[in-house]
């Protein structure tokens, strides 16, 4: 027989190291959703790996982690989101981590803070990317606010007080940087490009660049 699904449902959780720690192998999909704070106070809040054939789901309210918030990847080819509603904060590295080789990453956010950077997320799926922020992100002043690597279609920013070393850097990769990373043994090229590219924000403060937006898509 084989496991299909992964389900974490929770309200409240403390841990010393981590809150939650889901990894889903089965042939399904994982879901982590938590309806109040979750806290691992050494390690990260929430880490979910999905390596199965479906998508990956984190919902979640306020969560703090002492490196890391929510640490979510997605090796299915399903879709992957991630919303939470409250503060995210990663003391010592990133507020919200992403990873997605499925279809489409959305990521939905209030305010998160990281001592590294606020939200870093890389998307080699073969949908679109888009990140929005209601609240204010802030990363160190080495780090940056919102760090975005779309090898995807389509990548959207759309943010209100963005701060870091670097505020927000936007990139899509096009045809040309996906070949060149493959001759020099990195992955080979996907079947699809990447298009458009769009950032939208309020009040951006930084240490060294503002924004950087750059799309080598068709």
């Amino acid at each position: 027989y084989f496991t299909t699904d992964l389900t974490v449902t929770a309200a409240s959780v403390t841990a010393q190291k981590t809150g939650i720690y889901a990894a889903n192998e089965g042939s399904g999909s994982l879901s982590v959703t938590a309806t109040g704070n979750v806290s691992g106070a050494t390690a990260g809040g929430i880490y979910a790996l999905n390596v199965g054939d479906g998508g990956l789901t984190v919902s979640a309210a306020g969560v703090s982690g002492g490196q890391s918030g929510i640490v979510a990847f997605n090796f299915g080819a399903g879709a992957a989101n991630i919303t939470a509603t409250g503060q995210v904060t990663g003391t010592t590295y990133t507020g919200v981590v992403a990873r997605n080789y499925g279809s489409t990453l959305t990521i939905s956010t209030a305010a998160v803070t990281g001592g590294g950077s606020g939200i870093e997320a890389t998307h080699n799926g073969s949908g679109a990317m888009s990140i929005t922020a209601s609240g204010p992100v802030a990363g160190g002043n080495g780090g940056y606010g919102i760090k975005a690597l779309n090898y995807g279609t389509s990548l959207t920013i759309t943010a209100g007080d963005v701060s870091g070393g670097y505020g927000i850097h936007a990139r899509n990769y096009g045809l040309r940087s996906v070949i060149n990373n493959y001759v020099y043994g990195g992955p080979p090229p996907p079947p699809y490009f990447t298009t458009d590219l769009t950032v939208t924000a309020a009040n951006v403060t930084a240490q060294k660049t503002g924004i950087y937006a750059a799309n080598e898509g068709s």
